[in-house]
């Protein structure tokens, strides 16, 4: 459990893909190449804001970032050649390549 001034909530999608569109977090193989479709450090941003640490011109970029699409990530998701896709999140950079 968690005690935290703010309500924390979580989140679940569920859709429908074709088949040949799936793509896991665990198919990466060596030599494949690694694409970033959204900044890292989302994460920094919004425990810096938080506390009040953040410039004036910053507040609000993790917000935009959050509400931003991932266009680019679905085009990725639709071609034959790539062979994982994952979204990083709590685990960081490091835990997801390690799980891919």
């Amino acid at each position: 459990s968690i005690d935290a001034p703010e309500p924390i909530f979580g989140l679940a999608v569920t859709g429908i893909v074709q088949k040949r569109h799936m793509k896991r977090n665990d198919t990466a193989t060596a030599g494949c190449r690694l694409y970033l479709t959204k900044p890292l450090g989302i994460g920094i941003l919004t425990t810096a804001e938080k506390k009040g640490k953040l410039r004036e011109a910053d507040i609000g970029l993790a917000r935009d970032w959050m509400c931003t699409l991932n266009k680019p990530g679905s085009r990725f998701g639709k071609l034959a050649g790539v062979t994982a896709m994952t979204d990083v999140t709590g685990f960081g950079l490091l835990g997801h390549l390690v799980e891919m």
